[in-house]
C-alpha cells in the first residue's frame, strides 16, 4: 500500500523549512562580509602601493635623474631643468602608473617646470630641492609628484 504525503510542503516539512532559510540567510550573511573584508583590504593595499610608488619616484627625480647637478642629492641643475621634456621624466614612472611632475622654484615663486594634469584621485607628495642656477646663485626649490594608477 501507497503512503500519504499529506501535510507535507515538499520533500521536506514545514518544521524544518524556517532553520533552512535562517541558515541560507545567514550563509549569504557570512559571504557579504567577507567579500566587504577582501574589498576593503585590497582598497587599502592598492592605497599603499601607490603611496610607495610616488615616494619611490620622488626619491629618483630628487636624488639620481637626469635632472640632478653632478648626481648630487636634492640639487637640480637649472640648465637640466629646462632642457628636460616631460617625456624624459615619464621614463622614471612606473608603466602600471601614470605621473604629473612639478618643479617650484619657492623663492622666485614660479614653476620651472610643470609635466601634466593630475588625476583627482592621485597621490601626492613633495620634497624640497635646491636649484643651482650658477656657482654663486643657488635657490630653494620643491619638486612635487602626483601618481594615480592607470584605468
Amino acid at each position: 500500500m501507497k503512503a500519504s504525503n499529506k501535510g507535507q510542503v515538499g520533500p521536506f516539512s514545514l518544521e524544518v523549512l524556517f532553520p533552512m532559510f535562517i541558515a541560507v540567510m545567514l550563509s549569504f550573511a557570512f559571504i557579504a562580509l567577507i567579500f566587504s573584508s577582501v574589498t576593503k583590504n585590497l582598497k587599502e593595499r592598492n592605497a599603499e602601493t601607490t603611496h610607495r610608488t610616488a615616494a619611490d619616484l620622488l626619491q629618483v627625480l630628487s636624488g639620481r635623474s637626469i635632472l640632478t647637478y653632478a648626481n648630487t642629492p636634492q640639487l637640480l641643475d637649472y640648465a637640466s631643468i629646462q632642457n628636460t621634456t616631460c617625456e624624459d621624466l615619464y621614463e622614471y614612472c612606473p608603466t602600471a602608473y601614470n605621473c604629473s611632475i612639478q618643479i617650484y622654484d619657492l623663492r622666485e615663486d614660479i614653476t620651472e617646470l610643470d609635466c601634466g594634469t593630475p588625476n583627482e584621485n592621485a597621490v601626492a607628495l613633495a620634497a624640497p630641492v635646491a636649484i643651482l642656477y650658477s656657482a654663486d646663485n643657488v635657490g630653494a626649490g620643491e619638486i612635487k609628484v602626483w601618481v594615480w594608477r592607470q584605468r
